[in-house]
């Protein structure tokens, strides 16, 4: 029996490939088929809600920041162009 661990970006969990295979294999899947199946999973990056929704909050994060720098610097450019312009 294989077990495979799988470490995710804030979470780990674990997955009982000899029974997932059984498990599929009960519900219809070949041989061939479920070690397919599992082969793809355990090779694969898997992702949770939970890593997702930190992902989203880092990239909103970033987005608030660089929208925070570009207002600085439009701002910046507003008050040279009025010293140069008069």
């Amino acid at each position: 029996m294989m077990c495979v661990i799988f470490q995710l970006l804030m979470s780990t969990f674990a997955l009982d490939t000899h029974k997932t295979i059984q498990k599929l294999q009960a519900k219809g899947f070949s041989s061939d088929q479920a070690e397919g199946i599992v082969d793809a999973l355990t090779d694969s990056e898997l992702i949770t809600k939970s890593d997702l929704h930190t992902a989203l909050k880092l990239q909103t994060a970033e987005i608030k920041t660089w929208v925070a720098v570009m207002l600085i610097a439009q701002a910046a450019l507003v008050v040279t162009l009025q010293n140069v312009l008069g």
